[in-house]
């Protein structure tokens, strides 16, 4: 039997359970020359495969280490099972779509003079479905405690509200099913975010450092909320007197209200500091400002004074102290995470050292591992394709040694590396003319020139759109000439294939999406050209035919999008394009949290303000008052369903024009629900955004810097950016202490 097959013996008898002891020592011995000294037990070599999958994924080592328990381990941390338990998160997340009040509507307006009827869930379909994912979660949460063990499940924070949120959600639930549906309040709709936040342990990190952020973070506001008093107050004593003596000396020149209405904003210590808090946000400036700024113009200086102390000083110092304090502590986080990759990889490498019994006599070779053993563990590792074959190739480097702790643990310091897929080479042509002209289509101006015709096509484009309404014939054929250019699309395309080989063309993804939207762009024009009768026909109008005016925005899109391969000839473009892109990925977490205060403020805004603004109770003096919700049309942002509470959400965070939600909603409830608003601009703006910029400073910083260290020293290895590896450089390698004093301290773990 060769190696590799006596490796893959091994393989198939790690990852079956049903295994003897004795079946796979037979095996494994009869099979491997070289691990016949060392006899290996199974259950070793498998607790040292799942704790490399633990490394990998970052997880805690603290779980039952026996076979069976292992087993399950790996069975619950399966692609299968995680997606299950990923989908009950989201279908029951989605259940406020069609929950009471239904967001679906026979018509597609949220305003409640267009939406007409609502689709309703039959009582008991919705609940049916929240039954399923609560069960799921219930085997979720049992299988957790099986496999870490009672004792370390009560030290688990996270785990321990699990059970309450579903067991909460379970009464709530039975109180529906009981009621037939017609409970007005449930409770259980606020506290569904939870399951997406304790289903990622990058999300647990984030949500914990916001929450060492947030002491510091109120101090800030803090001192916002007392320059809002003090400028209040003194707005009040300043304006009042002035308003008082206005309308004594000015009792019949009103002037349409404009010297009056200084008492609009600050009649009273709530109405000046609601007046001066939207100010500071800029929505209103500079209308709270305008009626004094009338009667005298130095009263200007009183809100340029507060928006210059306010909005230059203190947001600025609260978006430092965020950026600061959020990053030490994430930092922090980061460190907790290393310190459980190294575990893990310690913890593997103990297991595979304990297993040997060798008659060495040298103290430094009882203190490694051989190579055969350590390839053996990393072949059965659950992990990327990529990071894998980059281990073995090392360790195939090494076969027949041995390797220390330090070298097992360097193996994977790939994991923080963006290992590029290995070039292939150009195949050379044997013809000195053909060779001439593949090196000339395989030189970077031959790109330069391709993405040079594409910003003449979309030139082009541009004209034509603007033409279009006017004149239409002129439209026609600058159309026309989009042929032209997709015929020499297809020509570069076709000659870089042919040129490069279509192995090298398409390694680059780059080529990839060029591939795709060339041939879209194709296919597209020849319909387009086979509805017209020929591609240079010049119509009398595209408003003929529904499909052609189609048809031919589709081709625009599309070569507008191809404008985008411009990026990559920019450097600082560059680097900001994949900045952005790596953004997108890298803060999947902050995007949960996003997620989970929108989705909260959401459903407590339903069970606020449901059917609180209708049409039908418009005020009539409303109306006809300029710059009133009324006034604006604003009738379609309302809290009459989930989907349009969200959107409300989105224009209050937006900031701009908020202030007419807060007297809407004051007017028609009580003037105390504003209170909700306010505390969804503190929270979404002053806190989340701030952390979103804080987070693109970091990435972009990041990325900068490493792309200038790789451009000085001429690295061809570049470093994945994603969270963990943003903060690396910084994070401190534990010591051996540490981690085999960890390791001691495992419940389920005998090493000594």
């Amino acid at each position: 039997m060769t190696s590799e097959d006596s490796t893959g013996a091994a393989y198939n008898i790690l990852t079956n359970s049903m295994y003897s002891s004795a079946e796979f020592e037979h095996e494994l011995l009869s099979g491997r020359d070289d691990l016949s000294s060392e006899n290996c037990k199974p259950e070793a070599l498998l607790q040292a495969v799942v704790f490399v999958e633990d490394a990998v994924q970052f997880r805690s080592i603290y779980h039952k280490v026996d076979i069976k328990s292992l087993w399950y381990y790996r069975l619950y941390y399966s692609p299968i099972v995680q997606w299950i338990i990923s989908s009950a998160i989201c279908v029951i997340l989605l259940l406020a779509f069609f929950e009471f009040p239904s967001s679906l509507t026979t018509g597609w307006s949220s305003d409640p003079r267009y939406r007409k009827e609502r689709i309703e869930a039959p009582c008991g379909l919705t609940e049916s479905i929240e039954l399923v994912c609560l069960l799921i979660f219930v085997a979720d949460i049992w299988m957790k405690a099986y496999l870490i063990g009672n004792k370390q499940f009560m030290k688990q924070k996270w785990l321990f509200a699990y059970v309450l949120v579903i067991v909460a959600s379970l009464i709530d639930w039975i109180v529906s099913v009981h009621t037939a549906c017609n409970e007005i309040i449930r409770f259980r709709r606020l506290l569904r975010p939870f399951f997406l936040l304790q289903n990622s342990s990058l999300m647990k990190k984030t949500v914990r450092s916001i929450k060492r952020t947030l002491p510091e973070v109120f101090s800030v506001i803090l001192l916002v909320v007392l320059h809002l008093y003090f400028f209040t107050m003194v707005g009040i004593i300043i304006f009042s007197a002035q308003t008082s003596s206005s309308s004594v000396g000015n009792s019949t020149d009103t002037d349409n209200g404009n010297k009056t209405n200084e008492d609009k904003f600050f009649s009273s210590i709530g109405r000046g500091y609601r007046s001066l808090l939207v100010l500071l946000t800029t929505a209103n400036n500079p209308d709270v400002m305008m009626p004094a700024y009338i009667e005298n113009r130095m009263y200007a200086l009183f809100f340029i004074i507060f928006l210059s102390i306010g909005l230059y000083c203190f947001f600025n110092m609260l978006t430092a102290v965020i950026y600061n304090q959020f990053r030490g502590y994430l930092q922090s986080s980061m460190q907790a995470s290393f310190f459980r990759r190294r575990l893990g990889i310690r913890a593997a490498f103990e297991i595979m050292r304990r297993q040997g019994k060798i008659s060495f006599t040298v103290r430094q070779i009882r203190n490694t591992v051989p190579v055969s053993m350590v390839k053996s563990v990393i072949l059965q590792v659950k992990m990327k394709k990529v990071f894998k074959t980059a281990i073995i190739r090392e360790l195939d480097d090494k076969m027949g040694g041995f390797v220390t702790s330090i070298d097992f643990c360097h193996l994977f310091d790939v994991l923080d590396k963006n290992l590029k897929v290995k070039k292939v080479k150009l195949n050379m042509l044997f013809c000195p003319f053909l060779r001439k002209v593949q090196s000339c289509i395989s030189h970077r101006y031959f790109t330069y020139f391709g993405s040079f015709i594409a910003v003449i096509n979309v030139i082009c484009i541009t004209i034509e759109m603007g033409l279009e309404k006017k004149e239409e014939k002129k439209a026609g054929l600058i159309a026309a000439m989009n042929f032209l250019f997709i015929i020499y699309y297809i020509v570069e395309l076709i000659l870089k294939i042919w040129i490069l080989g279509w192995r090298k063309y398409f390694s680059s993804k780059l080529n990839i999406a060029d591939f795709a939207v060339v041939i879209s762009l194709f296919v597209i024009e020849v319909a387009y050209a086979s509805s017209i009768g020929k591609p240079f026909a010049i119509t009398e109008s595209l408003g003929e035919s529904y499909d052609l005016f189609v048809l031919s925005r589709i081709i625009n899109l599309l070569i507008l999008v191809r404008l985008f391969r411009i990026i990559t000839h920019i450097k600082p473009m560059a680097i900001v394009a994949w900045t952005t892109v790596d953004l997108i990925k890298n803060l999947r977490a902050f995007a949960g949290i996003l997620v989970v205060i929108y989705y909260f403020f959401a459903i407590l805004g339903i069970q606020l303000f449901y059917d609180k603004i209708t049409y039908e109770k418009r005020d009539p003096e409303r109306m006809r008052k300029c710059g009133t919700y009324e006034q604006l049309n604003y009738w379609a942002n309302n809290f009459d369903d989930f989907a349009a509470a969200l959107v409300v959400l989105w224009d209050v965070m937006v900031v701009n024009n908020w202030h007419i939600f807060l007297d809407a909603y004051a007017e028609y409830t009580n003037k105390w629900y504003q209170i909700y608003f306010i505390c969804w601009y503190f929270v979404s703006v002053l806190v989340c955004l701030n952390l979103f910029a804080a987070l693109i400073i970091e990435n972009f910083i990041t990325k900068w810097d490493r792309y200038h260290l790789q451009e000085r020293e001429d690295q061809q290895t570049m470093y994945m950016l994603n969270v963990h590896a943003m903060f690396r450089p910084d994070l401190k390698e534990p010591s051996d202490d540490d981690l085999m004093n960890a390791l001691q301290s495992h419940q389920h773990l005998n090493i000594n």
